[in-house]
């Protein structure tokens, strides 16, 4: 239509290219995947991948991870951790996606040791289509790092339904986060 709009036919496609269209009702997946627009006139190629856009819960007191859009994965949790980082002007992160169009989903953080024995621990409901992202001290445990704190779990505790999840080590002073991959366990 013009450079901020196109108009999209989906069809139902094959491997080899063979498609159906218009769409006869089939349901897919478009959550993830690489969609590539090709110019016919000009043979400009396109590429995007798709992905949820789920509605955020602000809150963090973190400036930095105030500032960071997660790129989630299509794997889900019911439970997962991730290293805790803490020390200086690094911090640990953790974002969590709910891509439920219904269920709201009771979610328990917990600081774990290196024996997994949990030190401390909050909970909260992630509603249904919604994101967080948060600074795990500062925003859930008031600045306190419990002695030995090795990581942290999350666990889905109502709700059952699995979340997205990633953390992330970012560090203050230079501005930058990196994703760090959720574990199951």
């Amino acid at each position: 239509m013009n450079s901020g709009e196109i108009d999209v036919k989906i069809c139902n496609g094959a491997p080899d290219g063979v498609a159906t269209c218009p769409n006869t009702g089939a349901t897919f997946q478009l959550d993830g995947e690489r969609v590539r627009v090709k110019d016919q006139n000009t043979n400009f190629v396109n590429e995007y991948y798709t992905y949820l856009r789920a509605d955020d819960v602000p809150g963090s007191a973190n400036a930095l991870a105030v500032q960071v859009h997660p790129m989630f994965s299509r794997q889900t949790f019911l439970t997962a951790v991730i290293p805790l980082v803490n020390s200086g002007t690094q911090f640990t992160g953790l974002a969590l996606q709910n891509s439920s169009t219904t269920i709201d989903d009771g979610v328990k953080i917990e600081l774990l040791d290196a024996g997994n024995n949990s030190l401390a621990n909050t909970s909260f409901i992630l509603p249904a289509r919604k994101k967080l992202v948060r600074d795990v001290i500062q925003d859930w445990f008031a600045g306190t790092v419990p002695a030995g704190a090795a990581k942290v779990r999350m666990t889905v505790t109502s709700g059952s339904v699995p979340l997205q999840a990633l953390g992330m080590l970012g560090d203050s002073s230079t501005g930058v986060v990196t994703p760090v991959l959720a574990q199951s366990q």
